[in-house]
């Protein structure tokens, strides 16, 4: 057991992760318009990243044990969810975003928006998507 600072212990020493984009693996659930890529998985989180072409719009989906948060690089994305899908929240370049595990939502990109480049970091376990029909009535 060794020592890191501040008297914090340390069972095991670990090594950093460097992955490559040219290493990073195509998402095995994708919409058309949409390309997701893989960087890390565990039992506890998905990091990975989006780009998105003009017009593209996922269908109804929940991350049932997952929170989601997105980090906005270039474009402007948008969120639907709500009672009747209703809500919509939209994000731009340097934007963080955060879609509650459970939630029923689709994302894609704004009205306006050429496309999207966003970072995803995924937190939690079991399964990662869940297509739904739509939202609740509202």
């Amino acid at each position: 057991m060794g020592r890191i600072g501040m008297g914090l212990e340390v069972a095991e020493m670990v090594e950093v992760q460097v992955v490559r984009e040219a290493a990073m693996t195509a998402s095995a659930a994708t919409t058309p318009g949409m390309d997701r890529r893989q960087a890390f998985a565990d039992g506890e989180a998905w990091v990975g990243t989006v780009t998105t072409e003009a017009g593209v719009l996922t269908g109804w989906h929940a991350h049932p044990e997952y929170d989601t948060y997105v980090y906005v690089l270039s474009g402007n994305v948008v969120v639907e969810s709500g009672p009747g899908g209703r809500r919509s929240d939209t994000a731009g370049p340097r934007d963080f975003v955060r879609i509650p595990r459970g939630l029923v939502h689709r994302e894609g990109t704004a009205a306006g928006s050429n496309g999207v480049e966003a970072v995803i970091v995924r937190v939690g376990h079991g399964e990662l998507v869940v297509n739904r029909d739509g939202p609740e009535p509202g």
